[in-house]
């Protein structure tokens, strides 16, 4: 038994850094999708992003060209453009758990070293 254990070590070693990891404060551009092609006109001039990227979808939905495919947004989902201008929507749930509003005036953002 103690060999294998070792062994077992090993391999989740080799898995790379285990440990907690808090994700890295940066600020997006966000907006909540309501649903419609008026929303839509809006959303896409807000974020400064391509009716082709972001499509209207017969049944009410959004299809959203992302980095992984194409992603699909329901209203009340929140549309993120992301700090190298990738575009990709996030449920409300996990935006309000992830995000909270950026104050303008606020420009110390602190940088956090994970090594």
């Amino acid at each position: 038994m103690g060999p294998k254990l070792v062994l077992a070590m090993t391999q989740f070693e080799r898995m790379g850094n285990m440990g907690r990891y808090r994700k890295k404060p940066v600020i997006v551009d966000a907006v909540q999708w309501n649903g419609g092609a008026a929303d839509r006109k809006a959303l896409l001039r807000e974020l400064g992003v391509s009716g082709e990227q972001v499509t209207l979808q017969a049944n009410g939905d959004l299809a959203i060209a992302t980095l992984e495919g194409v992603m699909t947004a329901i209203p009340s989902d929140w549309i993120i453009k992301g700090v190298h201008h990738e575009v990709y929507p996030c449920k409300d749930h996990v935006f309000k758990a992830t995000y909270e509003l950026h104050d303008p005036d606020d420009l110390h953002i602190p940088h956090l070293d994970i090594r």
